[in-house]
This record gives C-alpha cells, sequence and structure tokens, in this order.
C-alpha cells in the first residue's frame, strides 16, 4: 500500500516537471527568436544541474509526505480513525 503512495507521488512530480520543462521550454524558444529579430542570436543554455537537483527534492519531499501520513494512518484500525465506538 506504501508503495503504491509513494509511487503516485513520484508520478505527480514527474508529470509536473515535464509539463514545467514544456512550458519553460516555449517560453525560452519565443524569447529566443524575439531576440532573433532583434538580429540578437545568442545560444539557450539550460543548467540541468540545478533542474535535476530540483526535481530531486520536489521528488524526495513529495514521497516523505505522501507516505508518512498514509504509513500512520495505516497503524490505526478504520473504525478508530472513523471516530466510531464497538
Amino acid at each position: 500500500m506504501l508503495r503504491l503512495v509513494g509511487a503516485e507521488a513520484l508520478t505527480v512530480v514527474v508529470v509536473g516537471g515535464l509539463l514545467g520543462a514544456l512550458v519553460a521550454g516555449l517560453d525560452l524558444a519565443g524569447m529566443w527568436s524575439a531576440l532573433g529579430l532583434l538580429s540578437v542570436w545568442t545560444p539557450v543554455e539550460v543548467p540541468w544541474t540545478a533542474l535535476g537537483a530540483a526535481l530531486g527534492a520536489c521528488a524526495a519531499l513529495a514521497v516523505v509526505s505522501a507516505v508518512v501520513p498514509a504509513g500512520l494512518a495505516l497503524r490505526r484500525g478504520a473504525v478508530e480513525l472513523a471516530g466510531a465506538r464497538e
């Protein structure tokens, strides 16, 4: 059960990272072409190390933030969590 929670957290981070990279790429392409219209040709440099570190930190934080509460919730019975008494 906790593996599924961790996998879901990682899936959210990966999808968010891909969508963020897509939006940033489109933005950089627009700025690069606008600078080209002004005859300013410059290479687009992406800081892959910083992006990887940020994505790794987000993944670690997401997994811990999802698995720890789920693990604590699974330690108790469903009736106890619902507040019902037998």
